[in-house]
């Protein structure tokens, strides 16, 4: 971690360092950290490679790889920043009237007037001003109503300008949520603008000096890429005096003006069915594990969503889908909505009690025999899941041999399909088709829907979204198969079921929802097929399923633990304190470290004092910190080159069409009788 550069590490005994020279060596450090361990503030997840099933193949696992560290780099304008650019030009006089205003999707218009959703009470509005409400329908240019009104443009600007104020309106360039290159959106509605049009010409030219300088970046070194990003910087502050960064200190996120992705040096990875049915047989019960588990959790988010709504309501039938988010967040507060759940607590206490009672010191080995209980909850349905696996290995020749371990990472709810990791995909179109056809198999995923909001990173995308795109802020592209407004959905009862439907057509949705643990949204939403987490007070051993790495051992410190009560410690001291508390408690030497205030952990090398230093500086900062061990650790990272080894990890989404017996199973063999 040495430099030539004096202005980070240039000394030889640290204790004679300057607070200056702490200073940049901490940064330097930080940046150097994050960017190993692919959690950089630019959200750049590393290289991208990807892998295939070959039924044909002989070998278990082939691995054909090229030099280098990439084989293709690109380089993108960050939403946010194109946004920023967006809302800038929205506001030149000759542009204006070739934006198109619309509804705000939480305003419902009423008999003489109009209501904003998330308050209460509606605002009487004159007729023109109603009848400017009805007609915004975000693809009639503000021109075209004004020729059809009889107005002046500018006249009926503020009118539109008077109802965006006052929340009931949108009107601006909206970028699509759902668009991979929202600059080159950006840059092709520009070009669609008649050229009389007085700013188009000066903001084209703008727009094509920052593609000359992504260009640019793209193909530059290290050193030029420096230079180049602060040129882009500057250009953005002089045309939108807006800050170039955004999100300080945090990571995975987009903070700059731009991000990269790299499409890596793996030419063919792929397996056989062979090593499929065996790599699967090891995963089977934990994916059934989870699949219990995201059954119950349905059902449990059905039961406290029915009570909440029983209380929203007061003997309605249905209310706004709207209303109702607004009371979940307005009880959530103020601590009145009751979660308690007996079928949930006893899940978990049946988990906790099973893993107390198996633990070996360090490590906890279950069976499928022993979850047995624990699968009870899955009734057989359709779901869909997609955990980040690792392999730990020595070598690739220990894979082939079956001499491998899987390592569970996060669980997510998304398809990775969908998502910009097949941004270099050849095959991308092929396998978002494959995906909606296996879709249309699972009876839940046919009424599927997602919310549509502003895109806040490069994240997550729906392009290829087969379902009904709901809209709140953020807007659809033209490739959206069905949309529908916030505004027009309903929450009511059928049965024995709340539901969420469209007051219109009565049709109902199952939320597609790959974020946090809104009510609002998991009520609705297919199962969500995660892991348990599964925690004790201070120490968590690792917990293996059928050999499967299911959770990785964890220990929780205050942060005094590791912190000297004297006033002045030497920058020595400091690091003998930390090696004594990590042979007290039987450390490895490779962790990552999650703290309150960061998404994403620290990657910490014991044995490396600059990294103990900048761990010092996060303790100080918060009461308690989480170490988790590194496994596979730098020992059991099988892909290697001639530079070294690598992490891999593996991403992909694993979906269950329904099981014989379950009621999905039933209603899809009626379908096929009645086909036939």
């Amino acid at each position: 971690m040495y430099s030539e550069d004096p202005k980070y590490i240039a000394l030889q005994d640290v204790e004679t360092r300057t607070a200056r020279q702490k200073i940049l060596e901490k940064r330097f450090v930080s940046y150097l950290q994050r960017f190993a361990a692919k959690n950089d503030t630019a959200s750049f997840f590393g290289p991208m490679n990807y892998a295939r099933l070959d039924w044909k193949q002989k070998e278990p696992v082939k691995l054909d790889m090229v030099n280098g560290k990439f084989t293709k780099r690109s380089v993108f304008y960050s939403f946010w920043m194109t946004q920023v650019l967006a809302d800038v030009i929205a506001k030149e006089p000759s542009i204006r009237p070739y934006l198109a205003p619309r509804l705000h999707p939480l305003c419902k218009l009423t008999g003489q007037g109009a209501q904003y959703l998330f308050l209460d009470g509606q605002r009487h509005l004159p007729p023109h001003l109603l009848r400017l409400l009805r007609d915004a329908d975000g693809t009639t240019t503000l021109q075209e109503l004004a020729s059809g009104y009889n107005l002046p443009a500018k006249e009926l600007y503020k009118q539109v300008e008077w109802l965006v104020k006052k929340r009931l309106l949108l009107f601006s360039i909206e970028i699509p949520s759902t668009i991979f290159g929202p600059f080159d959106y950006l840059c092709d509605f520009l070009r669609s603008l008649p050229d009389h049009v007085e700013a188009k010409g000066k903001w084209i030219a703008e727009l094509d000096r920052f593609e000359g300088l992504r260009t640019e970046f793209e193909k530059a070194t290290l050193e030029s890429r420096v230079e180049i990003t602060k040129r882009m910087e500057k250009l953005f502050v002089e045309l939108t005096r807006h800050a170039t960064r955004r999100l300080a200190g945090k990571t995975y996120a987009d903070r700059t003006l731009y991000y990269e992705e790299c499409k890596g040096t793996i030419r063919d990875l792929s397996f056989n069915k062979v090593f499929f049915e065996d790599f699967h047989a090891r995963m089977e019960p934990v994916l059934q594990l989870i699949a219990s588990y995201g059954e119950m959790m349905r059902g449990y988010y059905q039961r406290v969503g029915k009570r909440v709504f029983q209380q929203i309501a007061q003997g309605e039938k249905e209310i706004p889908y709207v209303h109702f988010i607004r009371k979940i967040n307005e009880m959530d507060q103020e601590g009145k909505i009751d979660y308690r759940d007996d079928i949930y607590y006893e899940f978990h206490q049946k988990l906790r009690d099973l893993v107390t009672g198996k633990r070996e010191k360090n490590v906890v080995r279950l069976t499928r025999e022993d979850l047995g209980d624990l699968f009870s909850h899955d009734v057989g349905d359709s779901l869909h899941t997609s955990p980040d696996l690792m392999i730990a290995a020595k070598n690739l020749e220990g894979i082939l041999r079956g001499d491998y371990q899987i390592v569970l990472g996060e669980v997510h709810q998304f398809v990775s399909m969908w998502g910009s990791q097949f941004l270099f995909d050849s095959d991308r179109e092929a396998v978002e088709r494959e995906i909606e056809q296996v879709l249309r198999g699972l009876p839940a995923y046919r009424k599927l829907a997602t919310i549509l909001n502003t895109r806040r990173h490069k994240g997550l995308l729906y392009e290829a979204f087969p379902g009904t795109l709901i809209q709140f802020l953020g807007k659809p592209s033209k490739h959206a198969k069905n949309t529908i407004p916030l505004r027009d959905l309903v929450v009511r009862m059928e049965g024995d079921e709340l539901v969420l439907a469209d007051q219109h057509s009565k049709e109902t949705f199952n939320i597609y929802n790959s974020g946090d643990d809104n009510l609002h949204l998991w009520a609705f939403a297919v199962p969500r097929v995660a892991s348990i987490p599964i925690h004790f007070e201070q120490h968590t051993p690792r917990i293996e399923i059928n050999g499967v790495v299911y959770q990785r051992e964890r220990w929780v410190f205050p942060s005094q633990e590791f912190l000297s009560t004297e006033p002045k410690v030497s920058d020595y001291e400091m690091f003998l304190r930390m090696r004594r508390v990590k042979q007290r408690h039987q450390l490895p030497r490779w962790v990552f470290v999650r703290v309150e205030k960061e998404k994403k952990p620290y990657y910490l090398d014991f044995d490396s004092f600059f990294l103990v230093e900048l761990l010092q500086g996060h303790l100080k900062s918060h009461k308690q910190v989480t170490m988790i061990e590194m496994h596979p650790d730098p020992d059991h990272l099988w892909m290697r080159d001639e530079e070294g080894s690598y992490c891999m990890e593996m991403r992909g989404t694993a979906f269950r069409p329904p099981l014989p017996g379950s009621k999905e199973y039933e209603a899809l063999q009626e379908e096929v009788e009645l086909e036939v």
